[in-house]
């Protein structure tokens, strides 16, 4: 069945390889089961800080960033996915995410490899915020690949804040 986490404080950032995967749920059936109520619209509800990583089939909201996938200076972060996630996407409550999603690098790190969404209809995320659904900061060498829906709450706004120099790639949006 169906299971909220509401936070009480800020999680530590995941900062080795992990799967968090919401399909395992009981009676998961192409929805997310699993709710995240974040503690403060000033902070990300989850932070990404670890390569080979995986966020799926979570409901994520009331956090300024549903994801965040951070590398700060020096580091190499590689080969994330985020898929079948609902982030922010209640609609009847008036707070919602600053930003869906938040992929940033600082100094000399990169970020690689990351894909936001699958080729599937099953695999694509629904992303709904009132500033950017992907936020990219200082990024280098980046192809970021997005596939999915997009729903958008109050007006239409950029899809990306900051397109990163090493690729950006819409796909399959339906």
């Amino acid at each position: 069945g169906s299971a909220t986490i509401t936070l009480t404080s800020i999680l530590p950032d995941l900062t080795a390889p992990i799967v968090i995967d919401g399909t395992t749920q009981p009676g998961y059936a192409g929805s997310p089961l699993v709710q995240i109520t974040g503690v403060s619209t000033a902070n990300p509800c989850l932070v990404v800080r670890a390569s080979d990583s995986t966020i799926r089939a979570l409901d994520i909201g009331l956090c300024q960033d549903g994801i965040a996938v951070l590398s700060t200076t020096g580091t190499a972060i590689s080969n994330i996915a985020l898929e079948r996630n609902f982030i922010g996407t209640r609609l009847a409550t008036a707070t919602i995410n600053r930003n869906a999603i938040r992929l940033e690098a600082t100094g000399t790190s990169t970020l690689s490899n990351v894909t936001i969404g699958n080729a599937t209809p099953a695999g694509r995320n629904l992303l709904a915020t009132f500033g950017f659904v992907v936020a990219c900061f200082r990024l280098t060498l980046l192809p970021v690949f997005i596939q999915g829906r997009l729903s958008l709450r109050d007006r239409l706004l950029p899809t990306l804040a900051f397109p990163p120099p090493g690729g950006f790639f819409p796909q399959a949006f339906g």
